[in-house]
């Protein structure tokens, strides 16, 4: 549903409030790994840790607003032929990719678990639900109707995921990253304005990545 955009005070709010879920994110990802999670290749103590927060500010939600950010398994029966067509499509994409790395039962449970669910309730929950307040949904587009909400949303990450560690000890930008990651997220916000729910987005999240550990297991 389109929302009327408030004033600049609403808007300055929106976007202070989701710079600071995205540095909390960050640093949360950032910090020392200890305990068993040391050993680990992939970042499980900074997802299980963000997974954590999420979660209790879920259930500090009023219902409504739950709903609002999409905590919902409730998805119009229509959106379902759509979702499934972009699943297969963003699956065939990951498998088509050269995959990089190796296949480890640690890299399936990673690709497939709760750190995509983790990114999603961050940034098409809480994030796009703030910006769509105050940004009003104006474009039609695939048979919903977007806005600034997804584009910011979509933009931020792009940078999450193509920003790392320069060899001089700055920080990089991988502009194909970049590209690949930002496209994915416009997607993932649209498939969540359409159907009202973060989970279809997470499947399509999830779906490149597995066709990325389907490449990895036939030695693409």
């Amino acid at each position: 549903m389109d929302r009327r955009s408030g004033g600049d005070g609403a808007k300055w709010t929106a976007v202070l409030l989701v710079a600071l879920l995205l540095a909390l994110n960050t640093l949360i990802l950032t910090l020392p790994r200890l305990g068993p999670f040391a050993g680990l290749e992939w970042n499980w103590q900074g997802k299980t840790l963000d997974l954590i927060w999420v979660l209790a500010a879920i259930a500090l939600l009023h219902p409504a607003l739950r709903r609002e950010i999409g905590w919902s398994w409730r998805i119009p029966p229509g959106t379902v032929p759509v979702l499934a067509i972009n699943i297969a499509i963003l699956a065939l994409a990951g498998f088509l990719l050269m995959p990089a790395g190796t296949l480890t039962m640690e890299r399936v449970l990673f690709d497939i678990g709760w750190p995509n669910l983790v990114e999603e309730i961050v940034f098409r929950g809480f994030m796009l639900a703030l910006l769509d307040r105050v940004f009003t949904r104006r474009w039609a587009f695939g048979g919903t109707v977007l806005g600034w909400g997804a584009v910011l949303t979509a933009v931020l990450f792009g940078l999450v995921h193509a920003v790392q560690p320069a060899p001089d000890g700055g920080l990089g930008l991988d502009p194909a990253a970049f590209a690949i990651t930002a496209a994915a997220g416009f997607v993932f916000a649209w498939l969540r304005t359409l159907t009202g729910s973060l989970w279809p987005a997470f499947l399509a999240h999830c779906a490149p990545e597995i066709g990325v550990l389907a490449a990895l297991a036939l030695g693409r």
